[in-house]
């Protein structure tokens, strides 16, 4: 019988072992004869991390998607920042450049704007190239509860740096690829682990409510006229126009780009493959700019709630029930208002709204009027059930600290990681919802959520782009809206406390009774 003789292919690599798949760098991209020597520079001790580089027209959604790039990678535990070119220039310069500083004709405005790229992009490298081992202690194991099987979950070993800045000339973007894949650099990048992201946008509807939005929030504009301000970014960007040049096959085709076309009605890859750069691209395809709103709010009281027991399926007391009535005349109340509002970033449309449950019952019996209203779709998802108490379901607190002392102080030690036997941990949570993320993200309606303290809590780090490790001791409490609203540089948001409304109708329901 032959002798099996092993591959040549794999015979250089017996030696290798892999530790962690994510920090194996992206599928490989086979190139041309003609582009070998583009990359055959950087095949020595290649860096593991990435960077996104942002390119588009100023009121293109940039730092939007900058943002939601950063929330959905930081979620995905991939440790990402942006370097903004706009706020280091208003560092540098401070704020209130007229339209002037960026007309091609002013070569003093270019030379500074080149060597603000340069300080933004040098920032950018510097911390790419941080040496971590100072966060050593964050890797160690913690202590976990008796039915700890997960993975341990240790310090982020892949980094992904966001050059957050118009970079609209392919001279621009050449300086980009020479600074980071230099061989100088302890670790150079390889040229497919730096991922342009173009954002193209025509439709003036949505360019017309970004300006607006940029006058709003950006510190440019702080005590100018609304008029004022909006004609001086519009000639902004007629001076960007004049030396713009999009992404093209015929000049940039060795790069790794991702074009996104209106608002994501269409997109073009060019040598997107592997984790990382799916990632990005899975998040993006499901961006949108549309002003939107979200509201989260737990169900109302339940019976477990009142005795202080963990996890169960119970049904709401009274008072949840009136806070069902509640919550609905709340949101049909809010919806009459808004139409008679003009619709903006700030104050979204709240009609077609969409409500969001579990499968349990208190979310499904909080959503009672939504389901009986034509004008609400409510849809359940099983992602979105409340954490799993495992062996401490149907336990108080105390109860278990008396009966389990072993699970509670794991429990005390590290809330995030600790999952109880039979049960799950936040951290476990974090990768159930992501499918409820994803479609979060995609949808352009406005969303109510009626969730659980554990699942909010988790949702609410993500919108906010909260770190999703300090998530369990957010204060998520009963009998509370939370609105979330979106935009280019963060999220605004407000509490709407319903607890006198609810006490009111209980009482009325009470006297009712008697």
């Amino acid at each position: 019988m032959p002798t099996h003789q092993p591959s040549a292919s794999f015979s250089n690599h017996e030696s290798l072992e892999i530790s962690n798949p994510q920090v194996l760098p992206s599928t490989p991209i086979a190139v041309d004869c003609e582009e070998s020597n583009f990359f055959q520079d950087h095949k020595k001790n290649p860096s593991k991390h990435y960077v996104i580089v942002m390119v588009g027209l100023p009121a293109r959604g940039k730092s939007y998607i900058a943002r939601q790039l950063t929330k959905y990678l930081n979620w995905l535990n991939i440790d990402c920042s942006i370097f903004n070119a706009g706020e280091k220039r208003r560092e540098m310069l401070g704020a209130g450049q007229s339209s002037f500083f960026w007309d091609k004709n002013n070569s003093e405005g270019q030379e500074q704007r080149k060597r603000i790229g340069l300080v933004t992009l040098q920032e950018l490298i510097d911390w790419l190239m941080l040496d971590e081992t100072e966060n050593e202690e964050s890797s160690k194991k913690m202590k976990y509860g008796g039915g700890n099987c997960a993975e341990e979950y240790t310090k982020r070993e892949i980094k992904c740096a966001i050059f957050d800045a118009t970079n609209t000339t392919r001279e621009r973007r050449q300086m980009i690829i020479d600074h980071l894949t230099d061989k100088n650099l302890p670790r150079p990048l390889e040229p497919n682990h730096i991922i342009f992201v173009e954002s193209i946008c025509n439709n003036p509807q949505i360019i017309e409510a970004n300006v607006r939005d940029i006058k709003i929030k950006s510190s440019d504009y702080k005590g100018v006229s609304a008029e004022q301000a909006i004609n001086d970014f519009m000639q902004r960007i007629k001076a960007y126009e004049q030396v713009y040049e999009t992404i093209s096959d015929d000049e940039e085709k060795r790069l790794s780009y991702i074009q996104m076309i209106d608002i994501g009605k269409k997109f073009i890859l060019n040598r997107i493959g592997g984790y990382v750069p799916g990632k990005i691209n899975q998040c993006l395809m499901n961006i949108h700019l549309a002003p939107r709103v979200i509201w989260l709010s737990r169900h109302g009281e339940s019976m477990d709630n009142t005795m202080g027991l963990l996890g169960g399926d119970s049904n709401l007391t009274e008072k949840g029930q009136c806070y069902a009535k509640v919550l609905y005349r709340f949101v049909k109340r809010m919806q009459e208002e808004r139409r008679n509002q003009e619709i903006s970033i700030e104050k979204p449309q709240l009609d077609n709204m969409m409500v969001w449950t579990s499968l349990l019952k208190r979310t499904q019996q909080t959503s009672f009027h939504f389901k009986h209203d034509e004008n609400f779709k409510v849809v359940r998802w099983r992602c979105l059930n409340e954490l799993d108490a495992g062996v401490c379901e149907g336990m108080t607190y105390e109860r278990v600290k008396e009966e389990l002392p072993h699970e509670y102080e794991a429990r005390e030690a590290d809330k995030f990681r600790y999952r109880p036997q039979n049960g799950e941990s936040y951290l476990d949570m974090i990768y159930r919802i992501e499918p409820a993320i994803a479609e979060l993200e995609r949808q352009r309606c406005p969303l109510l959520i009626i969730g659980h303290q554990a699942v909010n809590r988790i949702l609410y780090s993500y919108l906010t782009g909260l770190r999703p490790e300090t998530c369990t001791r957010l204060p998520i409490p009963l009998n509370t809206v939370i609105e979330i609203i979106p935009n280019a540089y963060g999220v605004e948001e407000k509490r709407y406390d319903l607890n006198q409304e609810v006490q009111k109708e209980y009482e009325l329901i009470m006297s009712q009774k008697k």
